[in-house]
């Protein structure tokens, strides 16, 4: 079972706990910007500092090339806007709606 805290700042939104495991989540809402390569490597680095066993990288909207080859040898999973609508859909059972702003 996981403990679940907010955190709001330090490169992590959410940190999540199970047993003696750290895990932490970064979420970002954009509609016109990409998560770059500097993005992944300062919530990499709050990983580095709780001894983070994992963390998740969450966006509504995309990943440069750069971020996505950032993350293959490390602990992070990313989920960009369609992979979390397709998330939803599965879990949640809603069907997606996307709205332009």
């Amino acid at each position: 079972m996981y403990r679940f805290e907010r955190s709001g700042d330090g490169g992590k939104d959410i940190i999540l706990r199970s047993d003696n495991e750290v895990r932490l989540v970064e979420c970002k809402r954009y509609t016109t910007t990409e998560v770059g390569r500097p993005d992944i490597q300062k919530f990499h680095s709050a990983m580095i500092d709780c001894n983070a066993v994992e963390g998740f990288y969450i966006t509504t909207g995309q990943f440069t090339k750069q971020a996505l080859e950032c993350t293959e040898n490390k602990s992070i999973q990313t989920v960009n806007g369609e992979q979390l609508l397709n998330l939803i859909e599965q879990y949640v059972g809603f069907e997606k709606e996307v709205l332009e702003h």
